[in-house]
């Protein structure tokens, strides 16, 4: 369980070697990054609900905290696309390459991240209603440290150390244009750049 200080120092973020910086806008793994980055911020504000819950006594003394963080839970429900698009295009370019050991601790990690993203909504959602709020405050306290904790160190994964990888082994402008098609058939969500879509 987290102090009430929160997991915000986990919650700096590096930019991935530069890779922001070294990209242009729209290559996947430019889009990838900059959801990163927003997802991040979401994160905080997460942290921010969690630790003024944790200061209550009473769900009167701020009626609209749970509700706000229902809206962040939903929000980040919406990063599913972010996941969809490097497991079926970005995945699987690196897998024809004969790159299989990352990708797959990745898509592990993608099934606990769903799990404690959808707990959340859950809790946020419906949780006064089978429980007590201090029961609830506890269990959204242990899940959104788990959420953070693990998302956190699931970006840093990726963006130091798959990303990279990833722009070693596809080394060609015409398979990069193909993946960003075939991204822009499964879509993008609210974290995603303007300049995300070929389109």
């Amino acid at each position: 369980m987290a102090d009430q200080q929160g997991t915000t120092n986990l919650i700096e973020y590096g930019g991935g070697e530069g890779l922001l910086e070294r990209l242009p806008k729209g290559h996947l793994i430019h889009t990838l990054v900059s959801e990163h980055v927003q997802i991040l911020v979401l994160l905080r504000k997460i942290d921010g609900i969690r630790i003024k819950l944790l200061t209550l006594e009473v769900l009167e003394e701020d009626r609209d905290a749970l509700d706000i963080l229902r809206q962040f839970a939903e929000r980040l429900l919406k990063t599913e696309n972010h996941h969809l698009r490097e497991e079926w295009v970005l995945f699987a370019e690196m897998e024809k390459r004969g790159i299989a050991g990352p990708s797959e601790v990745i898509r592990k990690e993608h099934e606990l991240l769903r799990h404690l993203k959808k707990r959340l909504m859950g809790l946020s959602s419906t949780g006064l209603k089978k429980k007590s709020f201090g029961t609830i405050t506890s269990e959204i306290d242990e899940t959104t440290d788990r959420l953070i904790s693990n998302l956190v160190a699931h970006i840093h994964k990726e963006d130091y150390v798959l990303y990279p990888a990833a722009l070693q082994v596809i080394d060609d402008p015409a398979s990069w244009a193909s993946m960003r098609e075939r991204c822009d058939q499964i879509g993008y969500g609210p974290f995603s750049p303007e300049s995300a879509s070929s389109k």
